[in-house]
């Protein structure tokens, strides 16, 4: 299986579709699957694409009558840190601090003050965690 970085660099861009609908559906077959994506491929295509996952070690599945069931092989949190790791390092040339301004800047209006509070928290505790 992949590290945890190279999870998404490792999936093709409609494998990353596919990823991320079994994600928020937690578990689906493939029909379920293939309603969730932008710009569907056929039955026939979302169904060689889930087995190439499941070859990669990305999904498993078993069956539920006579359909396959298929779900995440890898931890929900392992997979929002490469995803987060891609972006930074696709987007933000791997500084953090770009892709916060950025969200902040894109956000900054529909933020609460408890959120800002949140923020300035785990700010705080990433500070004492590095020294």
């Amino acid at each position: 299986m992949a590290k945890n970085k190279d999870i998404f660099s490792s999936l093709s861009k409609r494998e990353r579709q596919i990823m991320d609908a079994v994600l928020r559906l937690e578990k689906a077959d493939a029909q379920q699957i293939l309603e969730s994506l932008p710009s569907p491929p056929s039955y026939s295509s979302v169904r060689a694409l889930l087995a190439i996952m499941v070859k990669k070690g990305h999904l498993k599945y078993y069956a539920e009558g006579k359909k396959y069931v298929y779900e995440a092989a890898i931890v929900k949190d392992r997979v929002k840190n490469s995803a987060v790791s891609s972006m930074l390092t696709n987007l933000f040339e791997g500084s953090p601090a770009k892709a916060i301004s950025t969200i902040l800047n894109v956000s900054s209006s529909e933020l609460s003050e408890s959120e800002y509070e949140e923020i300035r928290k785990m700010i705080e505790a990433a500070e004492k965690k590095s020294k």
